[in-house]
């Protein structure tokens, strides 16, 4: 006996202290895990000498990024859920195992009520030891609308998953995009910068030779020498913002930051941007389309479910039931037997509150219903505001593209001037012009940056991948209504 219980005493010991940890227990798994996930993390490299396109690195993005992977799994949680709660919906099925045992022999004697004698012999009416076997099949009909109607909002909240994963991935469409122009407009200019400085390397010997002939004056030569100081204090600035562009690129992408990425900058020697459609257009498809107005709607039929679930509780649960039960007493008439039944509960107190529950559910129809007219404007606004924003862009597209057509122009004529021996610029103003020809032509390619940001900021903001699909749509629509 006191061996059985000391077994029994180092059991308790151990489930009580199982689940404790000590501070220094906890570093060690932070440590393994982490060597695990940093391992698991480094399988995946960049091919180096890939340059990678823009629909390439939202592909990437899409299929690897965590924060993305979250969401589908939290999608897949609440298919579970779906699963387990329709599973609610059938009936109890329980079955009951009794054993009991006397320590004296169970015995009743009858007394008569009129002369309190005793009128007949002490009798037994069971054994010392008895066991019963119950299986009951029960139904509660409260029990099933409720869980019919949790499926239904189970079926919501999926749906509220999907939406939360779609716009997630549209988010993540957008911040790559805007990396990916920051690090091929950079790429462009530090591009263009190195091989300016490269070719003026010699720059110096010709501000000393000009200091010594006094050709120039003294303030001209520190102007000069300030725009090429400029020239490189800006390749640093592009070097210093590409490594930091380089590392939230490949972030979004799901690779570690310890590499570099190329990306292809072909598309910065044109114009390329698709035509969109009208700004009303894009209004009503950003509010047909943007995920967010989706969730509300579909929180407005969550709430309207637990309308319905508070009604349905104001009324009485009314249980069906049937079972079949046996007994090892032999003293019974009938040792095994079914039963079926109906039974019905009302519980009166709990009915104002019940009522009170559906009223805070109505009030919350009403908040929602003014979520969804305030965030309807917002997303118009939001749409007339990128539109906008595009159309400047494109203006200061074609305004800074205008200019450096000047300079180039102009350099070209300086270059074919100088190659002749007719023109009176030196090599020094020569050298001035490519650098400022070279500035202009940088910012021209920040401007066409800036454009293909606003464009797929104009797609975020609607809600959709391109404008081509509601083209189609549109010319769909358009033959279905001639016909």
């Amino acid at each position: 006996m006191i061996r059985l219980q000391g077994v029994i005493a180092a059991v308790l010991c151990s489930l009580i202290f199982c689940g404790c940890q000590s501070t220094d227990d906890a570093a060690k798994r932070r440590a393994e895990r982490a060597t695990e996930h940093f391992k698991k993390l480094s399988e995946r490299t960049l091919n180096q000498d890939k340059l990678y396109t823009l629909p390439e690195c939202i592909n990437d993005a899409l299929k690897h990024n965590l924060d993305l992977q979250v969401e589908k799994l939290q999608a897949a949680i609440a298919k579970e859920r779906k699963t387990a709660t329709m599973l609610q919906m059938l009936p109890h099925l329980t079955y009951e195992y009794n054993i009991t045992s006397r320590s004296n022999q169970p015995g009743s004697k009858s007394i008569d009520i009129r002369t309190d004698d005793e009128s007949l012999e002490t009798s037994r009416s069971s054994k010392k030891v008895t066991n019963t076997n119950k299986v009951e099949l029960a139904l509660s009909v409260m029990d099933f609308g409720i869980a019919y109607m949790n499926s239904i909002q189970a079926e919501d909240a999926i749906l509220l998953a999907e939406n939360q994963e779609r716009r997630l991935a549209q988010n993540l469409s957008y911040e790559v995009a805007k990396t990916y122009f920051e690090v091929a407009t950079i790429q462009s200019a530090i591009t263009e910068t190195t091989e300016l400085l490269e070719r003026c390397r010699g720059i110096e010997t010709i501000f000393d030779n000009l200091k010594s002939s006094k050709n120039l004056s003294a303030n001209r030569i520190l102007m000069e020498r300030r725009r090429f100081v400029n020239l490189e204090k800006s390749l640093m600035y592009y070097r210093r913002n590409y490594e930091t562009s380089c590392v939230r690129l490949r972030t979004l992408m799901g690779y570690l930051p310890l590499e570099k990425i190329q990306v292809n900058t072909d598309f910065l020697n044109n114009y390329n941007i698709q035509q969109v459609p009208a700004v009303d257009q894009l209004e009503e498809l950003a509010v047909r389309n943007r995920p967010e107005l989706s969730r509300l709607d579909i929180e407005s039929h969550i709430n309207l479910i637990e309308i319905r679930k508070s009604i349905v509780q104001m009324f009485p649960n009314v249980k069906l039931f049937t079972d079949w039960q046996h007994s090892s007493n032999p003293f019974l008439y009938n040792q095994s037997w079914w039963e079926i039944g109906c039974k019905a509960a009302y519980d009166l107190l709990k009915l104002p509150s019940k009522v009170m529950t559906t009223v805070g559910h109505y009030k919350q129809s009403e908040v929602l219903e003014m979520r969804t007219k305030a965030l309807s404007l917002a997303v118009m606004a939001q749409v007339r505001i990128a539109h906008a924003n595009l159309q400047e862009m494109h203006k200061m597209y074609n305004f800074r593209s205008k200019i450096c057509d000047i300079y180039e122009q102009s350099l070209q004529l300086a270059k074919n001037s100088y190659d002749a021996g007719g023109s009176s610029l030196s090599r020094f103003d020569l050298d001035r012009l490519e650098l400022e020809t070279a500035e202009k032509k940088i910012q021209k390619v920040r401007a066409l940056g800036s454009c293909y940001l606003a464009y797929y900021r104009l797609l975020n903001t609607v809600g959709v991948r391109s404008f081509d699909l509601h083209k189609k749509e549109v010319a769909a629509n358009n033959i279905q209504t001639e016909k």
